[in-house]
């Protein structure tokens, strides 16, 4: 991937797991017309890149989280599902949530109402403590409605 982009834009190339890469780069020195171009070379061989940060996630097109949460509820029976997410990577993931929380701090809180997702008023560990509040506060709910929740995964 080095020689996909100027040097020294990638500053070190990870494979993770035999699936995707993670590349960090540098910010500054990573131009917008290089990662557009380098986005319509992966899609010719259905890949995909996502710039959060200093990482760029290169993975397949077939691997998103939102195709593992699918599979997942094909392969065991549940009826609430619960999301968290901030960034673009997250967005299947958290479209198929019955649930789903952002945090203020995140990528996704900059452009939320383009997605229709609500932002949660806290962040960082304030933000894990709200989701278990909400998560606990919700079972209490569906307890006292008589409502069965024994095949929830969360």
């Amino acid at each position: 991937f080095k020689g996909d982009f100027t040097a020294p834009v990638v500053l070190e190339v990870l494979e993770m797991d035999n699936l995707f890469y993670v590349l960090k780069v540098d910010g500054e020195k990573l131009e917008h017309q290089e990662l557009t171009r380098f986005q319509s070379q992966l899609q010719r061989y259905g890949w995909t890149c996502n710039l959060q940060g200093k990482k760029l996630y290169v993975l397949p097109q077939f691997l998103t989280k939102g195709l593992a949460v699918d599979y997942i509820k094909q392969q065991s029976m549940y009826n609430w599902h619960v999301a968290a997410g901030d960034a673009a990577l997250d967005l299947p993931m958290l479209a198929l949530a019955d649930t789903r929380f952002i945090p203020q701090h995140g990528e996704l809180a900059k452009d939320s109402l383009l997605h229709g997702f609500p932002i949660t008023p806290k962040e960082s560990s304030n933000f894990s403590e709200y989701i278990l509040r909400k998560i606990i506060t919700t079972i209490k709910n569906k307890n006292e409605k008589g409502e069965d929740h024994d095949k929830s995964i969360i």
